[in-house]
């Protein structure tokens, strides 16, 4: 099997922080950030806040697009820029200036015009740097999934800065993760998929999975620890380092590669 060809050097963990240093496996990446001003950076945030949009109000509008795993091959290609992901809590952050702060020296290094920014379409939590990135002129996405339209009302609200928002249909009833037999979600599958990059900052099981998928299939992830409101520090680079998911996300991840490869075979016809 072309898994048990790959030959990994060892994986150092540091502080709670993940580095994968052979070149030519996946790459945790924790170079240090440039400093910035968190005030700057709430001025930023608080200069494009605007009321959430609910899920029901929006649904049939241009913004809000229905799609399955596969579909979602087709709107990468047609996106056409380097997608960076954020990852993290869907809840409050301890320190939101801090979040926000390094989402910005993230986003400070990328060309708006190359670039487009994505997370999970609604605003809580990690979805605060919607603001940030619409703020300093990038265009946003979100993947989320179809969960939203049975969750309780507060659930249902979509950042009003996500410009474009696809909904993922997964009948697992998860928002993402490992559904109920222990295999990756039909959302996280998506969310792997368009990401070209994804910066963790926090995060709890969810993330945790998105990332092991992320470097089992060699792309760039960075992470940095945060803590909830609560004082939690989530379980996403505990689930990375051990890599509890990468067998059961081979064979959804796998298929939905060789769908990729007969897009592209089409496509060149």
């Amino acid at each position: 099997m072309n898994h048990f060809k790959k030959i990994y050097r060892v994986v150092f963990i540091f502080f709670g922080v993940c580095l994968c240093v052979d070149a030519s496996a996946p790459k945790l990446s924790n170079s240090p950030s440039e400093s910035a001003s968190e005030t700057k950076v709430m001025d930023l945030y608080k200069s494009v806040i605007a009321d959430d949009l609910n899920i029901n109000d929006i649904k049939n509008s241009h913004k809000v697009h229905e799609v399955n795993v596969h579909q979602i091959l087709d709107k990468k290609t047609k996106i056409g820029k380097k997608v960076l992901t954020f990852a993290g809590y869907s809840q409050d952050y301890q320190d939101l200036n801090g979040m926000l702060t390094e989402a910005y020296k993230i986003l400070n290094k990328e060309d708006p015009s190359k670039s487009i920014v994505n997370i999970g379409g609604t605003s809580l939590g990690i979805g605060a740097v919607y603001n940030i990135a619409k703020a300093m002129g990038f265009e946003t996405i979100g993947v989320v999934s179809s969960n939203i339209k049975q969750a309780p009302y507060d659930w249902q609200t979509i950042s009003a800065n996500c410009d474009k928002l696809f909904i993922v249909h997964d009948p697992s009833g998860k928002w993402g993760g490992l559904d109920d037999k222990g295999h990756v979600t039909n959302t996280s599958i998506a969310m792997v998929y368009v990401s070209d990059e994804m910066f963790v900052l926090g995060g709890g099981a969810v993330s945790g999975v998105e990332m092991t998928c992320m470097l089992d299939s060699g792309k760039l992830v960075k992470y940095i620890p945060f803590k909830t409101s609560k004082g939690d520090i989530g379980v996403a680079i505990d689930i990375a380092n051990e890599k509890k998911v990468s067998s059961k996300y081979d064979s959804l991840f796998n298929y939905v590669q060789r769908e990729d490869k007969s897009v592209e075979k089409t496509k060149s016809e």
